[in-house]
């Protein structure tokens, strides 16, 4: 019994630190991430080490035939295993090491390419370059993707396979294949208005779920025009004339304007 509670106690342990340890890791290029994409609270995360420590405590005691346990060992014992296999194996299952969202993502810090932007709603732009929408060091937005340093032209991306929608999530915004969500405001295609995503001059089907593509494998960087409003194609082809290209100078494919300096980079603010 007790070389069976001691190997139960040891492989726990071990899930544990292997979760944790990928939970924090995020890559060689990256830290920690950021507390909004945790998929634990910090209320479960702590309940869920209470549990764990008590069931720890409870075979403990069990193994060391622990006299007001005696009457009660088996019970005591099954409800100890229990408490710490479910307790490890909530903690596996919801942290963004084994999350399947953040699995389809990629490792964070794996790439490091970007993608121009422009958000475009009733013929305004979305000033993307608001102190709100930006990544930094002191309140960082994501790991795998954000904008940063007053720039908001310019997507950031550390991992691949990070779909559009995800971008604007961390941003506080919402986006699906038919509306958008800016604050407090709802922007969704009907009979008179239109929510695209063109990229490159063309049209997007499943714009929520594009993912950029790595300058790296293509010639250029793409440049994405989001268009909410009438379906006005000369409208929108003045739109994605006005996308800016400043990707290439964080991909150092074109030469920094004059008096231009780009700050470090990391997961967190570059």
């Amino acid at each position: 019994m007790r070389n069976a509670i001691l190997l139960l106690a040891v492989l726990s342990l071990a899930v544990f630190a292997s979760a944790y340890e990928n939970e924090t890791s995020g890559g060689a290029l990256c830290g920690a991430p950021v507390p909004t994409e945790y998929t634990l609270s910090g209320l479960q995360a702590g309940g869920l080490a209470v549990a764990f420590v008590i069931g720890l405590a409870a075979l403990a005691a069990a193994a060391l035939n622990f006299k007001p346990l005696a009457k009660y060992k088996t019970t005591a014992v099954a409800a100890a295993m229990l408490l710490c296999i479910g307790s490890v194996g909530y903690y596996f299952l919801a942290t963004p090491g084994y999350n399947s969202l953040f699995d389809s993502f990629g490792k964070a810090g794996s790439v490091h390419y970007h993608a121009n932007l422009l958000v475009m709603i009733n013929g305004k732009q979305l000033n993307l370059s608001q102190d709100k929408y930006m990544s930094t060091l002191s309140s960082p937005k994501s790991m795998f993707v954000h904008v940063h340093d007053g720039e908001g032209s310019v997507i950031h991306y550390h991992a691949p396979n990070v779909p559009l929608w995800y971008f604007f999530h961390i941003s506080g915004m919402s986006l699906t294949s038919s509306c958008l969500q800016v604050d407090d405001n709802t922007y969704c295609s009907d009979s008179t208005h239109v929510l695209e995503l063109f990229v490159n001059g063309g049209r997007v089907q499943d714009l929520a779920n594009y993912v950029a593509r790595d300058m790296h494998t293509t010639t250029n960087e793409d440049k994405l025009l989001l268009w909410y409003g009438p379906d006005d194609a000369a409208a929108i082809a003045q739109a994605e004339s006005q996308v800016a290209n400043h990707s290439c100078w964080y991909d150092e494919t074109c030469p920094l304007p004059e008096g231009v300096t780009l700050p470090p980079e990391s997961c967190s603010s570059g």
